[in-house]
């Protein structure tokens, strides 16, 4: 529930962020000057997660390959709106239950703080917009349900894997082409 709260207060921080900010350029300054008004773009919210192996607390080069070609799916506009202006980003660890809570909490703590420290050093993402958090099992992916204590470790472990994971949960605003800006300042670009 706190997870939850959290997440929803990120998100009105983000879309604060994103409103105070130019997105379309310089535009921001030069509408407000002729009297227009700005609102805010439409809030765009976007979700990846990276299977991790078990016994590896490490984003895989898969993890790493993947993780950059989503990244690169939001700073290239798409037909349907502009590249993604980054609010805030929600990194969360997660593991698969097998072992001591405590345990599970530093590993998921971890595998979250690898996912943050990656976006930094290999996206290129600004630090100040990533939060970041370890869940151990306490939310896991619903067909895991069907796992159970009886079976053998090896089995239960592959039943659970997908468990293991790292969310990377991404609040930004982004332009839809259809975007019309007011003639008066169209007039005015060079």
């Amino acid at each position: 529930m706190r997870s939850m709260m959290f997440k929803a207060s990120l998100a009105g921080v983000a879309l604060a962020t994103i409103a105070g900010c130019a997105t379309m350029g310089n535009v921001g300054g030069d509408l407000a000057d002729q009297g227009y008004q700005r609102d805010p773009p439409p809030q765009f919210t976007e979700k990846i997660d990276l299977h991790i192996p078990f016994d590896k607390v490490e984003l895989t080069a898969d993890n790493k390959a993947e993780l950059t070609e989503f990244l690169k799916g939001l700073r290239t506009a798409t037909k349907d709106r502009d590249v993604v202006t980054l609010g805030a980003i929600v990194v969360t660890g997660h593991t698969e239950g097998v072992g001591p809570l405590s345990d599970n909490m530093k590993i998921s703590e971890r595998l979250a703080k690898i996912a943050k420290d990656h976006l930094v050093n290999s996206e290129n993402v600004n630090p100040t917009l990533i939060f970041w958090e370890g869940m151990g099992s306490k939310q896991p992916i619903p067909v895991t349900k069907f796992c159970d204590n009886k079976m053998r470790l090896k089995q239960r472990m592959e039943c659970l894997a997908p468990n293991r994971r790292v969310t990377i949960e991404i609040v930004g605003a982004a332009l839809p082409h259809s975007t019309v800006l007011p003639p008066a300042y169209l007039a005015a670009q060079p």
